[in-house]
């Protein structure tokens, strides 16, 4: 599995309820950051596209959609 980089599309593997964010949900990559550790910003939307929620997520905690995968294996 590689690296999220910036607009990739990203799902979201475990639950973050103080974010209001439930595994499966999906969001861009908007930037990386790497002090101290790496972390990635993504945003994501909600189900109706009215609110979008920006979180700071380790790299354990996405999985890279890749286009080429079907959803399953992504």
């Amino acid at each position: 599995m590689r690296q999220p980089q910036a607009d990739d599309l990203v799902r979201l593997i475990s639950d973050l309820p103080e974010m209001f964010l439930r595994a499966g949900c999906t969001g861009v990559v908007c930037s990386t950051w790497f002090m101290p550790h790496p972390v990635y910003e993504v945003e994501f939307q909600s189900p109706t596209g009215a609110i979008s929620i920006r979180a700071l997520i380790f790299s354990d905690n996405l999985r890279v959609i890749d286009e080429f995968l079907s959803p399953k294996e992504a």
